[in-house]
């Protein structure tokens, strides 16, 4: 999150500069968050530290408006709907959901910055490096690195033969999935999969 604070700093220099300059408002960030608002602080508050790392404080020269889809991602449109009703300059979310929902709300107008993790990148902008349309972002490189992280349990643990993995059924993880069953079979392990679609 706190990496996720500096991306925008770039798209909101410039929405700066031109509201600014103007005389009008700040410029303002709409963010939709997954959880509540009392599990996503240590989050709020690595967003608040990259903005900060950068000349940004909310409420002096940047504002944020935020909402909490309470663990429903069926939410995530609606919330951004509600928060373009004032005008924003940056919509910022994480995951297929979240970013996809403020892909659409925006309509193409607004940046959209992201946290993206597993396949996410790949559903949704055409290449890392040149994204294409209004989205950008940090991704966590899940999918790239599933073969990697298998391997070095094995490197930690050469007896090791069999590898739980937990994950949240509510985003996409099929690649990856594959991805680490087949590293693990490799190397003569097995892999156990678990949902886990909340933190009980």
């Amino acid at each position: 999150m706190r990496l996720l604070g500096v991306v925008l700093v770039v798209l909101l220099n410039s929405a700066a500069a031109a509201t600014f300059a103007q005389g009008e408002r700040m410029p303002r960030i709409a963010h939709v968050l997954i959880g509540t608002s009392q599990a996503s602080h240590t989050g709020i508050e690595s967003f608040r530290a990259g903005l900060a790392d950068e000349g940004f404080v909310e409420g002096r020269n940047v504002l944020v408006d935020r909402r909490f889809a309470e663990g429903h991602p069926e939410r995530y449109a609606e919330l951004f709907y509600e928060l373009l009703r004032s005008p924003a300059d940056v919509l910022a979310a994480a995951g297929f959901q979240g970013i996809t929902a403020a892909r659409d709300a925006s309509g193409g107008r607004i940046p959209v910055v992201g946290y993206f993790c597993g396949n996410d990148v790949k559903q949704m902008v055409a290449t890392f490096a040149r994204p294409g349309g209004n989205i950008t972002g940090v991704s966590c490189l899940s999918a790239e690195l599933a073969t990697k992280r298998v391997e070095l349990l094995r490197e930690v643990l050469p007896k090791l033969r069999r590898v739980g993995l937990l994950y949240d059924p509510s985003t996409p993880k099929e690649q990856e999935l594959v991805d680490i069953s087949g590293a693990a079979q490799r190397l003569g392990m097995a892999v156990v999969t678990a949902r886990a679609s909340s933190p009980r």
